[in-house]
């Protein structure tokens, strides 16, 4: 039976009531939604319920992807692209874990060491995108944009906001720490000493010379994943 004059204007009615709200995408899915209903005799809930889901799923994505664009992620990469048989030092279950994100409840730094080519940035970008996937800012960065970053900012009296910047998202990943190129004191050691008693951070190194490394511990001769701070050595 074609809709009564009422029933159309109560369907214009909703579909005003989803605008205003600015519930576009259950606006937009309305007509699919009560044509769905009708055919499966879903009650009024079930309805409801799926009409707003609709609107969620599509508000977490684009929350989503306003937190990869901020994350700065160097590569599309995440932990399934990652070759394990290529890499036997990496122990697939300690990874695991770490993706379940919850180092993210204790704040604890984490440290990726080894020499180059044997997967750590690759494996901090995985990481970082499971945190972003999971609600928490995240943001990607490597140790010499870092140290450019806070060396203009202590020139230019930008230190306080430089430092918020940093110390704001959940999850910080630094990457391509090597111990010589701490050598000195700079503003970066500084901004990284802070950031790191404000949150968490993935730091990613080459092995290099043995000697301390900017988040703490020491330089390994061989590859390994290691805690470092409150966490133990793994």
């Amino acid at each position: 039976m074609p809709p009564t004059t009422t029933e159309a204007s109560r369907y214009q009615q909703l579909r005003g009531h989803l605008a205003y709200l600015k519930l576009a995408d259950a606006a937009e899915a309305l007509p699919a939604v009560l044509d769905t209903a009708k055919a499966e005799k879903l009650s009024t809930t079930a309805t409801l319920e799926k009409l707003l889901r609709i609107e969620v799923q599509a508000t977490e994505a684009r929350r989503l992807t306003g937190r990869l664009r901020f994350a700065n992620l160097p590569t599309a990469a995440t932990l399934d692209d990652f070759d394990y048989d290529a890499q036997p030092g990496v122990d697939p279950a300690l990874i695991a874990d770490l993706a379940s994100n919850r180092y993210l409840d204790s704040a604890t730094n984490i440290l990726l060491i080894g020499p180059p080519g044997v997967g750590k940035t690759m494996l901090a970008v995985g990481l970082a995108r499971h945190a972003a996937e999971a609600g928490h800012r995240t943001y990607f960065t490597n140790a010499a944009d870092l140290a450019a970053r806070c060396h203009r900012a202590a020139i230019e009296g930008r230190w306080a906001t430089t430092m918020r910047f940093y110390a704001g998202p959940a999850c910080l990943i630094i990457d391509l720490c090597r111990h010589r190129d701490y050598a000195e004191p700079t503003p970066c050691d500084l901004a990284i000493v802070r950031i790191r008693h404000s949150h968490l951070g993935i730091v990613t190194g080459s092995r290099g010379t043995r000697g301390p490394c900017p988040m703490g511990g020491s330089g390994l001769v061989a590859p390994r994943l290691v805690w470092s701070g409150r966490g133990p050595s793994l």
